[in-house]
């Protein structure tokens, strides 16, 4: 049926959300090509090409803990109490992280 689109469960049967939102998103790909006439999602979406890269000697380094909000500030609101890790930190936890297989001394 024109301008009729269907995805996820209706097309595919018992399927994983996964799919169902692929479903949605080649949706509005096709619904956007349609009223716009170009291909906008072409500028929305980059190919990633990763390369799974894992160190042969990891660096040796010990958990970082995020810094958190001080106690005094947590009275009476919402807000978030574990504010994150920088970016070095970040990127010192990956680091880490890259071959947790590995124990310090093997």
């Amino acid at each position: 049926m024109d301008k009729v689109y269907a995805g996820g469960d209706l097309v595919l049967g018992p399927a994983t959300a996964v799919e169902a939102m692929s479903d949605g998103k080649k949706a509005a790909r096709v619904i956007d090509l349609v009223l716009s006439a170009e291909d906008r999602f072409a500028k929305l979406f980059h190919k990633f090409n990763y390369k799974s890269r894992i160190p042969l000697e990891p660096k040796v380094s010990s958990k970082l803990d995020t810094e958190k909000l001080e106690i005094e500030k947590r009275r009476n609101n919402f807000k978030e109490v574990c504010l994150g890790l920088s970016l070095k930190q970040a990127r010192a936890e990956a680091n880490r992280c890259l071959r947790c297989d590995l124990k310090e001394g093997n």
